[in-house]
């Protein structure tokens, strides 16, 4: 809040998800979602901590670093999944598919049943909600629960668990695991991802319709 350079902040900003991570691992807990709670934490309360000339710099640097990391990402675990896949030999493919399918279904049935009550039970409760704050109807609800697709952070929190326990035996089961995160963001990303705009159509969210 005091730094006064928005170069500075930035960099400041690029290295508060190292300086997590790193401070996470060193005493054992994960640095995941460390990284994750730092980025929750600091966007909660950007407005008030930085300058508006490092909020405009900072939205230049972020959207070109998040577009490298992500490529990069999806680029690393496609080389990684030819691996996985050789060692995932002993479950009929059926099998595979059925269960990725059956995870993707609970990560979305649980996000509806989480968005629903999540905007509603604050209001019943006085002082939580500002009553001039406008009430989101069903429509809007829905479009918000169907916009729950998974990427990096899902995938980093399954390739960040260890190859090995301490013990020196292979982590159970870290190949499937990898697998079915990566099914679930296929999934969702292409399923969820192009049925959103005919879905918002369908559902007249977010325009005039009656035009």
């Amino acid at each position: 809040k005091r730094l006064g350079d928005p170069f500075i902040e930035v960099i400041t900003a690029l290295a508060i998800p190292y300086i997590g991570y790193i401070a996470a691992e060193s005493v054992h807990v994960s640095g995941v979602l460390a990284v994750v709670a730092a980025g929750l934490v600091r966007g909660r309360y950007a407005p008030e901590i930085v300058s508006a000339e490092m909020r405009i710099m900072a939205r230049s640097v972020w959207n070109v670093l998040v577009f490298m990391l992500n490529s990069l990402i999806f680029i690393l675990i496609g080389i990684q999944m030819s691996d996985v896949m050789d060692t995932l030999g002993r479950y009929p493919l059926s099998q595979l598919m059925l269960m990725g399918a059956a995870i993707t279904a609970v990560a979305v049935v649980v996000r509806f049943a989480w968005v629903y009550p999540a905007a509603w039970l604050p209001r019943w409760f006085p002082g939580l909600v500002n009553p001039q704050v406008p009430q989101l109807r069903r429509r809007e609800l829905g479009i918000i629960s169907w916009c729950g697709m998974r990427g990096i952070v899902s995938l980093a929190a399954a390739l960040a668990l260890p190859a090995t326990l301490p013990n020196g035996e292979p982590f159970p089961a870290r190949d499937l695991i990898i697998f079915l995160t990566f099914f679930v963001i296929v999934a969702t990303l292409v399923g969820q991802g192009l049925t959103l705009a005919p879905l918002i159509r369908k559902l007249k969210v977010g325009s005039d319709w009656s035009m």
